[in-house]
């Protein structure tokens, strides 16, 4: 990464404030797409059935796809195109089911962070630059939060990726930027085995194992 951050932005705060009115304005159910919320979660047992619910059509019924022209690199796009488009990128993703969430008063954050290498954000130096994915954070009962990742297909509520897992997190609240770190998840390990042989005319034969 670059050797020197340079930003005009004071704190992280002021840039919560520069971000959050970008979705806000992005975040606001038409009638129709509010009507079909009340429908996918009616007879919903408890708000961790309702999250489940909504979590599983934003990330199967919404393709991972990313269209970021201007503006849309950085701002998703409207919440019920998203929804009519069946398509969006991370962000585009987390934001519809943060508003899917909030039409049934389930408060949740957008949380950005860095995926790659050990994902270091260099906190002196307010920037965007500094994150490529967006996940959501549910505020759940006794103030904690739980992290979802919309782009994972069948995704359940706490599941994240290895690239998720054990991050810092930026947490666009409602008042101000907080930094938090996501729980350490593992996905497993792969191991891969070979047994080739190279013969005099560079044909390559043999097993190659795969174990999960």
């Amino acid at each position: 990464g670059p050797a020197t951050w340079i930003t005009t932005l004071a704190d992280w705060n002021a840039f919560a404030d520069w971000y959050r009115p970008l979705l806000e304005s992005r975040s606001k159910l038409s009638p129709e797409l509010a009507e079909k919320v009340e429908s996918w979660t009616e007879g919903a047992r408890d708000e961790e059935e309702i999250i489940t619910r909504l979590l599983r059509r934003v990330s199967d019924d919404v393709r991972y796809t990313g269209l970021e022209f201007g503006i849309s690199g950085l701002q998703p796009y409207d919440c019920n195109e998203v929804w009519e488009n069946q398509y969006g990128d991370c962000k585009d993703k987390s934001n519809l089911l943060r508003a899917m969430l909030a039409q049934k008063g389930i408060s949740s954050y957008l949380a950005l962070l860095n995926t790659d290498h050990a994902g270091r954000i260099e906190k002196r130096s307010p920037d965007y630059r500094q994150f490529n994915h967006a996940i959501l954070a549910i505020e759940r009962e006794g103030g904690s939060l739980q992290f979802c990742d919309p782009t994972i297909e069948f995704a359940r509520p706490g599941g994240l990726s290895p690239d998720d897992a054990d991050r810092e997190v930026l947490v666009i609240r409602e008042d101000r930027a907080e930094f938090v770190r996501t729980p350490a998840t593992s996905a497993g390990q792969l191991q891969y085995g070979f047994d080739l042989d190279l013969s005099a005319d560079r044909e390559i034969s043999g097993w190659m194992t795969l174990r999960c």
